[in-house]
């Protein structure tokens, strides 16, 4: 098998894992069941959308800078800036930079920037935080402002994983560790997985399913040693059902000094282009 042909194995087991994770780590919740029925009147943020380059080889260190963006929908609800490390042990860690993001079961959200993160299990499960089914966030040093360039690191590291944010323009930083449970490396994906991935994402949960463009957001590599083939991929899916209503996804090489990757015209859209990933508006003219 060779390169192309594995990246197309990739992007399939990619996209059948996300409708998994779409619905169970929600049937973690027992309430689940007895709110399904009013979620829509609720306007809880069921709707997931997210804009990501899945990197194609085994890394032990991931390193991006990224802007920070403040948007929110006509909810309030705003997106995360995300690296994602799926180790070889199928344990999934992503981490980085929040703006209101939707962390919490109830539909409500953080307001401003929180360092953000959530950690799961080989069986698609939150364990961190515990017994939340949700996501968890920190408080940064200091303040980040809309516009700073943060840096997101998460590496292997002894027995541990590494995840940080540092702004470089305020000093600002947050820093989490978790177990790696001996894990070696990180992986693309998982064969007969469950979503899980190692790359880059904005994601974003809304209580409707959205069409409408993101600011631009840019993701720089920072010292990182980078994968030769990536797969782009966009996704919106229903965290209940797991109904995909956008699922597109192109492998691309970073010899490529442009790839682009877009749904319709004034949806969502993304790019690579020169060891920059770029969600959002504006991402098709960024080179």
């Amino acid at each position: 098998m060779n390169l192309s042909q594995k990246i197309m194995l990739i992007v399939f087991i990619f996209l059948v894992g996300w409708i998994i994770l779409g619905t169970s780590n929600n049937q973690t919740n027992t309430a689940t069941t007895t709110i399904s029925s009013t979620l829509s009147q609720q306007h809880l943020p069921i709707w997931s959308e997210k804009l990501g380059l899945l990197l194609a080889e085994n890394l032990s260190y991931m390193a991006y800078n990224v802007t920070a963006v403040a948007q929110s929908d006509n909810m309030s609800y705003g997106p995360a800036y995300l690296l994602n490390g799926l180790s070889n042990l199928g344990y999934w860690y992503q981490a980085g930079l929040g703006y209101n993001s939707t962390i919490f079961q109830n539909g409500s959200h953080l307001s401003g920037f929180y360092f953000v993160y959530q950690i799961f299990n080989p069986s698609g499960s939150t364990i961190y935080p515990q017994n939340s089914g949700s996501g968890g966030y920190l408080n940064f040093s200091g303040p980040i402002h809309n516009g700073d360039r943060v840096l997101l690191k998460i590496y292997i590291k002894g027995h541990n994983i590494t995840m940080s944010a540092y702004d470089w323009n305020t000093g600002a930083i947050a820093t989490l560790n978790y177990s790696s449970f001996n894990a070696t490396t990180f992986v693309p994906i998982m064969k007969n997985g469950y979503g899980g991935f190692t790359g880059v994402m904005t994601e974003w949960h809304h209580s409707f399913p959205d069409y409408s463009a993101q600011k631009e957001v840019t993701y720089t590599m920072y010292n990182s040693t980078v994968a030769r083939e990536g797969v782009l991929f966009i996704d919106e899916h229903n965290k209940i059902t797991g109904i995909s209503i956008i699922e597109d996804t192109s492998s691309l090489s970073f010899d490529d000094s442009l790839f682009n990757n877009s749904v319709g015209i004034y949806g969502p859209t993304e790019s690579y282009c020169n060891n920059n990933f770029i969600t959002g508006q504006g991402s098709l003219q960024y080179c």
